[in-house]
């Protein structure tokens, strides 16, 4: 089994499926009869199905992230024919062969045959009405003052979690703008919290905020949102965001490939990131290491590739 992954895969989920595949972020591998099961971890965890037709070529690819649902091919489909070839070269098994490929797990649903199926569900039609959702979530674990109390942390948060499916239906409708102010809502209430109280939770809002994000980016083929996030992630900076909540939307910016058309683009805003960093304070560098650093290393890599193309 052997493809070639610019017949299958744009240029920029085939690098997106590279950096999954290595970072080991595929994480499970199942040999079928039909083709090859998958679980990758991009944020959260994603089934992946490649159906295989007698001859080995694809037949089908499915995965259940929102790219997948519309029926494109993502970077998790990417990874994870990646993987499967890998795996297929270490131990030189045939496709036709019983014996099946080494399994790293096979914890896997059963649902993963009507993944294409999966239907998101939400009443919310205007940035409106889902921010006054997200306002009724907050007011129910808040005290009078504000705070969040330690014992509402793991409710809240789950209530949180679980709204973001809401989020996910608003993605794969194509609302593209409510669910980006929805979420951009969220952000700032989670700010304005007494977070140290949230702990290692604060990671898992933070998580819940890039994938959402990077879904739409994904789904937005016109750009017009994604323009729109980077602006707000530029002017975030001037904001006295959580250090947490910063590098988790940074991250966002450096994870996203842009078409070589916007590289431009992508070189003022970087430009424009680095300055503000560079005038901060000790602490807001200290708590913005991380993101910083690969912005840097972004900004560097772009500029290498405008000299390369002179």
């Amino acid at each position: 089994m052997e493809y070639i992954l610019d017949d299958l895969f744009e240029k920029e989920k085939i690098e997106e499926g590279i950096i999954i595949f290595e970072g080991d972020n595929v994480i499970a591998l199942e040999e079928h009869e039909n083709g090859y099961k998958c679980q990758v971890k991009d944020g959260k965890i994603y089934n992946t199905h490649i159906q295989l037709n007698e001859d080995e070529t694809i037949k089908e690819m499915v995965c259940e992230c929102i790219l997948g649902l519309n029926g494109k091919n993502c970077k998790h489909m990417a990874a994870s024919i990646m993987e499967i070839e890998y795996q297929l070269s270490q131990s030189n098994i045939e496709f036709d062969e019983e014996e099946p490929i080494e399994v790293v797990s096979t914890d896997f649903e059963d649902h993963d045959e009507e993944l294409l199926s999966i239907e998101f569900e939400t009443d919310i039609d205007s940035s409106k009405m889902g921010k006054d959702k997200v306002d009724v979530i907050f007011e129910n674990y808040l005290e009078e003052d504000g705070s969040l109390r330690s014992k509402n942390v793991m409710p809240f948060v789950t209530d949180i979690t679980i709204f973001y499916d809401q989020i996910d239906a608003l993605i794969y409708r194509n609302d593209l703008e409510i669910a980006y102010n929805i979420i951009k809502h969220i952000v700032y209430r989670i700010n304005h919290l007494n977070v140290e109280v949230l702990g290692d939770q604060l990671e898992t809002l933070n998580q819940e905020v890039f994938v959402s994000l990077m879904d739409i980016i994904d789904s937005d083929f016109e750009n017009d949102v994604t323009s729109k996030i980077f602006k707000w992630i530029v002017s975030v900076i001037d904001e006295e965001l959580v250090g947490p909540i910063k590098n988790s939307l940074l991250n966002i910016w450096v994870n996203e490939f842009i078409d070589e058309e916007y590289i431009r683009e992508k070189i003022k805003i970087a430009e424009t990131l680095i300055k503000r960093y560079e005038s901060g304070t000790a602490v807001e560098k200290e708590n913005l290491v991380p993101a910083w650093e690969r912005v840097k290393e972004e900004h560097e890599a772009m500029l290498a590739e405008i000299e390369n193309d002179k």
